[in-house]
């Protein structure tokens, strides 16, 4: 009786002291009731809105209803294995392509690693959280990143979006019959009938080639910039490498790194596509310092793979094996 008491009355008003505490008793503490109390978002939950300032840099207003936006929050660094890398990766004057910006993380991290003479191409598929890239884009002013409501693809024209109501970041243009969560997974029936809530949605459309390729004409992109690529789709990853192929076949473009979070072991799939242009697949080593190539590596992350030209990657994040063989 008194969880179920808590759990309707109390746990937000608590939430909101336990998340102004120190770092990281503040963000442990606020994790861990927030688990306990809010596993899955109701339809309609009145969002529990906070801002976390990020390296001094940037701040973003995010819900902590939403799972993705919690971990976000709570985690004293996000994703370090890419991170702790990007300052090695990215210069002043690169570009920086986002594609499944999500509530803008990395396309704000990166928007002072490029610099004013850089720019970041922060592209969201989804029209609820391309509302919140664009409002933490606008909170944080930064004049050289360009955000655009589309969905990258192989190919132009309309695709069905499918949104996962247990978890805002897990949308996707790949088709699922089934939604996953940690080690849980429903049914799509299933999921309609507990949240009343439209999973499915019509979205615009690009391939990256052409997409590039009239910003070239727009002028944002010159495609002579050194550039970084970050691809985090939830599964439909291999038909966005695809959408690239033409550029990399026709234009000589070639980003010095694609971080690609690889599902359902694509990686293979990726490697066989990218290798013909000299890219090699590497991972973070167990500590996350260095990227190891692919035959070298015992122990890697498989979800975020790096593919690298190493003769263009800062020699102080690669593997003494890399430096041997280049």
């Amino acid at each position: 009786m008194f969880f179920q008491f808590f759990k309707k009355h109390l746990s937000t008003l608590v939430l909101f002291f336990i998340v102004r505490l120190p770092f990281p008793l503040g963000h442990w503490l606020g994790a861990f009731i927030l688990r306990l109390t809010h596993p899955y978002r109701k339809p309609n939950q009145r969002p529990f809105l906070t801002q976390r300032r990020f390296f001094e840099q940037f701040s973003m207003r995010l819900n902590l209803n939403e799972k993705s936006q919690r971990h976000l929050y709570f985690s004293k660094i996000y994703e370090p294995e890419i991170t702790l890398k990007l300052p090695l990766i990215l210069n002043p004057g690169d570009c920086f392509i986002d594609v499944g910006a999500h509530h803008g993380y990395y396309s704000l991290a990166t928007s002072s690693l490029v610099g004013p003479t850089g720019k970041v191409l922060s592209l969201e598929a989804d029209p609820r959280n391309y509302e919140s890239l664009k409002r933490n884009l606008q909170e944080n002013r930064f004049d050289n990143i360009l955000a655009l409501n589309i969905g990258i693809s192989n190919q132009t024209g309309t695709a069905t979006f499918h949104r996962n109501p247990l978890n805002d970041g897990g949308g996707s243009l790949q088709r699922w019959e089934r939604y996953v969560d940690r080690n849980r997974s429903f049914s799509k029936d299933l999921i309609q009938r507990k949240f009343s809530v439209k999973t499915e949605i019509q979205v615009e459309t690009k391939d990256m080639s052409s997409l590039l390729l009239h910003l070239k004409k727009d002028t944002f992109l010159t495609l002579a910039e050194d550039t970084v690529v970050k691809i985090d789709v939830e599964g439909y990853e291999v038909e966005v490498v695809e959408g690239m192929l033409s550029l990399l076949n026709t234009n000589g473009w070639r980003p010095k790194a694609l971080i690609i979070e690889c599902s359902n072991k694509k990686e293979g799939i990726i490697h066989d596509r990218l290798q013909p242009f000299g890219y090699v697949a590497s991972y973070p080593d167990r500590r996350g310092r260095l990227l190891r190539p692919r035959e070298n590596c015992k122990y890697y992350n498989k979800m975020n793979v790096f593919f690298i030209l190493p003769e263009q990657i800062n020699p102080k994040l690669l593997d003494p094996k890399f430096l041997s063989r280049h």
